[in-house]
């Protein structure tokens, strides 16, 4: 008796014993010229196998539509920074006078935030170390009024 294969084994046989896998070449034109000999073109044939064009996961369709059923990313709400053009008071200035409407105990520090686009950082760093960029700002601002 034979010995016993696993299933895996003899299946893969089969595979193989079903599938007949030729080369193919092309045929070559036959030069009279003394410089190449046949030995040496054949040396330049690479046997050719057809295969399938299968596409790859990074082509993209472009005739693909995106399907209705999945909703599309929510964008967060994010405050667009407030930009001062010519003719109104600065980022610091604005916060300057702020601090003049509310005090300087009782502003809101989101609300300045929201209003200048500084930090609360920024801010605790403007009142505490950088007195002389503040003061310039409120003396500005107050020039104006």
């Amino acid at each position: 008796m034979p010995p016993k294969r696993s299933l895996s084994e003899a299946h893969i046989e089969e595979i193989d014993d079903d599938v007949d896998i030729k080369p193919i070449t092309k045929m070559l034109e036959v030069t009279s010229s003394p410089l190449v000999s046949e030995d040496e073109s054949l040396k330049d044939i690479k046997p050719f196998i057809a295969t399938s064009p299968m596409k790859s996961k990074f082509q993209s369709n472009k005739k693909a539509k995106p399907n209705s059923s999945t909703p599309s990313p929510k964008k967060k709400n994010i405050t667009p920074k407030v930009e001062y053009t010519h003719g109104h008071p600065s980022a610091k200035a604005r916060f300057a006078e702020i601090i003049i409407e509310n005090g300087i105990k009782g502003y809101d520090k989101t609300f300045v935030e929201n209003e200048t686009g500084l930090t609360k950082n920024q801010q605790k760093e403007m009142l505490k170390t950088g007195r002389g960029s503040l003061w310039k700002a409120l003396y500005g601002f107050a020039s104006t009024l």
